[in-house]
């Protein structure tokens, strides 16, 4: 994300809290799913 995205989406990281969210402990499962909170600001 660091590396790919944000060069490329007119977006920065700025300071605050980050989250990371998983539906589930079971990673093998096809369906799993998991997000990641960052705040960001327009460049």
């Amino acid at each position: 994300m660091y590396s790919e995205w944000f060069p490329s989406s007119g977006y920065e990281s700025v300071e605050g809290p980050e989250i990371l969210w998983h539906e589930s402990k079971d990673t093998s499962n096809p369906k799993y799913r998991s997000e990641i909170w960052i705040p960001v600001k327009r460049k």
